[in-house]
């Protein structure tokens, strides 16, 4: 498992990517079900149906470690 989760006093859930060494806030969430969510993604299932409820840069982070700010440094602020 290339993720790991804290949680804070004030119950903030933190994921940690440890490939790329960057951690993210997922804000209040089940670590729980955050763990199930990884574990069916591991399986085979689409990030999009494995990760349901969580946002697009939560998933980016789950997938590649990139965060919505090094998005941002990297290809700059894009809107459709």
């Amino acid at each position: 498992m290339n993720i790991e989760c804290s949680i804070e006093n004030d119950g903030t859930v933190y994921v940690y990517h440890k490939d790329r060494g960057t951690s993210m806030n997922f804000g209040r969430v089940s670590i729980s079900n955050l763990l199930q969510c990884y574990e069916k993604w591991k399986a085979g299932s689409r990030i999009q149906f494995a990760f349901e409820g969580y946002n697009a840069d939560q998933r980016e982070f789950i997938m590649t470690g990139i965060t919505p700010e090094m998005w941002n440094e990297m290809f700059g602020d894009y809107e459709e």
